[in-house]
């Protein structure tokens, strides 16, 4: 029987597991010109006799309460369960698709709660026994977590994925990635996890027929044999097939994501090591000692752009711009330091910029047919700049393998006017005396 009951007579349910409403805009509209034509199901409130509590219409009566109804058409339902009322606004909700995945899991778990097995659950709400467990495993994440993940287009299938992790601090940080970029890097390290858990005990067991644990290389008594990675499946066969040279003591170190393996040096590889210490460090030097030769020729480079004149070499200039934007660099990787376009149109360097030179729009668009020009090469030239400049690899120090952008660019820079120094021709050829740096005979010998 249908009961007409005041408004200020009924309430929310407290444990409804729909959380938001959504937009109630049509619906009050709906209801101011027609009038609510469905009714809601409400129960006795057992915290106030002369109340109601609603289980069914929610969005009815907050809608009604906005278009002005005093009372509503309400069946009472006198015999339902706290935990049947759970289920059947669960399964309101749920066959309308109202309910995030928040929502459902938290709905689950309170029906859970309340004493209802899976197959009760199942029965009153309409959902299969299989997605009930699902969402009965998705309890354990934290709901506030879930439910800004939601916002980040998070799905069902990630959430369930993530309920897998056995690593505490590793299933918080997917939860908080889930619906980013970072997201797939995160599920990469629990792979790594699994992996090392997995495989670690049985490569230590293995290790220690032969080898000590330790916490630290000392390089001058050992030196690097070789890594074992938690993530290959062929590891422990590989440590079976390790050639060991007889009477020598190995050691070894667990890592994040291997396991480095030590063998005590020689005398003679003592000897050796050192060499190659010392070479690697004479290696390192010229390197740095190239890049402040390299830095100087770059503000020498940047000083004359400054105060460029195309006069006299328009032509040229054309040549330098077109150059600029058919690099292969360029091709490949537009946006490594900024599009051309981009440089060229904003006259603020950008943050974390190196470049050198600014362009002043203003200037350049009071004569469009020379001036465009000319903020045309600055802004290519610029490009370029704030690339490494330098002819040895910062690592190694040996000679780069491509060098061709720096030695066409001094190409057009003196087609346009700049008087390339003899110090900057012998760096170009290779004959500077930074690629001997430092001067040791022996080296040189060599």
């Amino acid at each position: 029987m249908i009961t007409m009951i005041p408004c200020s007579k009924l309430e929310p349910h407290p444990d409804n597991p729909r959380k938001e409403l959504g937009d109630l805009s049509e619906l009050t509209a709906s209801i101011r010109k027609q009038g609510l034509l469905q009714n809601l199901t409400v129960v006795p409130s057992p915290d106030s006799p002369d109340k109601y509590r609603i289980v069914i219409g929610h969005r009815r009566f907050s809608a009604s309460g906005i278009a002005g109804l005093d009372e509503l058409p309400c069946i009472i339902d006198t015999k339902m369960t706290y935990p049947e009322q759970i289920a059947v606004m669960m399964s309101e909700n749920i066959q309308r698709n109202d309910l995030t995945v928040t929502e459902r899991v938290g709905g689950v778990q309170m029906m859970m709660d309340l004493g209802m097995n899976v197959g009760e659950i199942s029965g009153n709400t309409g959902i299969s026994d299989t997605t009930i467990r699902r969402y009965a495993k998705l309890a354990k994440l934290n709901k506030g977590g879930m439910a800004q993940a939601e916002q980040r287009g998070a799905t069902l299938m990630q959430f369930a994925e993530i309920t897998e992790i056995e690593d505490d601090a590793l299933r918080q940080e997917a939860l908080e990635k889930v619906g980013t970029d970072e997201y797939r890097n995160v599920m990469y390290r629990v792979r790594a996890w699994r992996d090392r858990k997995a495989r670690l005990p049985h490569m230590v067991e293995k290790l220690n027929a032969f080898a000590a644990e330790i916490k630290k290389a000392d390089y001058s008594r050992y030196s690097w044999n070789q890594n074992f990675y938690y993530c290959d499946s062929n590891v422990l066969t590989k440590i079976d097939e390790i050639k060991r040279r007889k009477g020598t003591a190995y050691a070894y170190i667990i890592k994040e994501s291997n396991v480095e393996l030590y063998e005590e040096r020689s005398k003679h590889d003592d000897a050796k090591e050192q060499a190659k210490r010392e070479a690697q460090e004479r290696m390192k030097a010229r390197a740095n000692h190239e890049r402040e030769i390299a830095a100087a020729f770059k503000e020498m480079r940047s000083e004359f752009m400054k105060g460029l004149s195309l006069k006299g070499h328009e032509t040229d200039a054309l040549r330098f711009v077109i150059w600029d934007l058919t690099r292969r660099e360029y091709q490949y990787c537009p946006t490594t330091h900024g599009c051309f376009a981009e440089v060229f149109l904003h006259s603020e360097p950008k943050e974390g910029g190196t470049g050198s030179i600014q362009i002043d729009n203003d200037a350049i668009f009071q004569f469009p047919e020379k001036r465009l020009l000319l903020g045309a090469v600055l802004a290519a030239y610029d490009r370029i700049d704030v690339g490494d400049m330098s002819m040895l690899d910062r690592y190694s120090g040996k000679p780069k393998e491509n060098t061709a952008t720096i030695r066409e660019l001094y190409d057009h820079m003196e087609c346009m006017g700049y008087n390339v120094s003899q110090e900057e021709r012998d760096w170009l050829d290779g004959s500077h005396e930074c690629f001997t740096f430092p001067h040791d005979e022996e080296e040189d010998a060599k």
